[in-house]
């Protein structure tokens, strides 16, 4: 049986590991940000998805992981507390 994390406990996670979330919850992950900045917390960076960008179909995991690669090989991850769309 698998336990899902509170929204704020996975960008903890993220945090502990140095890592960027990668998320389409862009209403909540988006609070979390501005609360975690008003507390002067922060995070290694959060890049939203869209399904505008990214349609739910049998391309999805294949379209972010090539985006993700794309702008890893730019240099254009998000940084700090950055935060984008991908």
């Amino acid at each position: 049986m698998s336990r899902l994390l509170p929204d704020e406990q996975i960008l903890e996670l993220a945090v502990s590991q140095l890592r960027i979330l990668v998320t389409m919850n862009v209403k909540d992950f988006a609070q979390i940000d501005k609360s975690w900045r008003g507390a002067g917390r922060s995070h290694a960076g959060i890049l939203y998805l869209s399904t505008k960008s990214f349609p739910l179909n049998a391309s999805f995991v294949g379209a972010v992981k090539n985006a993700l690669v794309a702008r890893h090989d730019s240099n254009s991850l998000p940084t700090g507390e950055q935060t984008a769309f991908l």
